[in-house]
């Protein structure tokens, strides 16, 4: 991180701060929300594109279920694509061979896989709702290329994958990011780069194109 970088991080540590510092006193302060928070500051200073929003996905479902193997996918992700490990998150590391060395963790990597897919899907759903989409287009497409996808896999309802976006990235953004902070991501992008960013923006708009909506039986029903 360059010293002008590190020093709007330290100001925007220091500003979250005292965010959380409020939220203590007006009860509404939750411990993972704010570790989560922290890690995607680190995160969003030290990395580029959407590398902060896979791995926060990751580490969220770790601190969801003590599944090991969730960790294990973020150092293989952060080596296959070259990313600077911080300070918080070779904090996680330690802690989870810590834990493994004391026998105290549990979990398959199957269980990776299936919340991987999970993630995946709400991403492309993210893309989708930045470039236009309805929520309800969105979730139909996304059930359709969940079930192409990942055919091994139990398939979504359209229902229930826009139920579910919107408390997790609307409401209580209990995955750690909202979804503007996702916005404001292609938004930065935009400024750096438009060329990219352009380039990014058309071909997502082709993949959304070829992506056909899902039949009557996996769209269910929103009450």
């Amino acid at each position: 991180m360059e010293r002008a970088d590190f020093e709007i991080y330290s100001a925007a540590r220091e500003q979250l701060k005292e965010e959380q510092r409020l939220r203590k006193e007006l009860g509404f302060f939750k411990p993972e929300r704010a570790f989560l928070e922290e890690v995607m500051l680190e995160f969003q200073f030290s990395w580029h594109g959407q590398h902060p929003f896979n791995v926060l996905g990751m580490l969220s479902e770790w601190k969801r279920t003590k599944n090991p193997h969730f960790v294990d996918a973020i150092q293989l992700y952060c080596d296959a694509n070259d990313l600077t490990i911080g300070p918080i998150l070779n904090g996680v590391f330690v802690e989870v061979a810590k834990k493994r060395f004391n026998s105290s963790l549990s979990g398959t990597p199957e269980n990776v896989a299936v919340e991987s897919a999970e993630n995946h899907v709400y991403k492309f759903m993210l893309n989708m709702v930045y470039h236009g989409l309805p929520l309800k287009v969105a979730a139909s497409k996304a059930a359709k290329w969940h079930s192409l996808a990942f055919k091994n896999l139990k398939p979504f309802k359209a229902s229930t994958l826009e139920k579910y976006y919107v408390k997790k990235f609307r409401r209580c953004c209990d995955n750690g990011f909202s979804e503007r902070e996702f916005f404001d991501t292609w938004n930065k992008e935009k400024e750096l780069d438009f060329l990219a960013w352009e380039a990014n923006r058309k071909a997502w708009l082709k993949i959304i194109d070829v992506v056909p909506l899902c039949d009557d039986v996996q769209l269910g029903s929103r009450r």
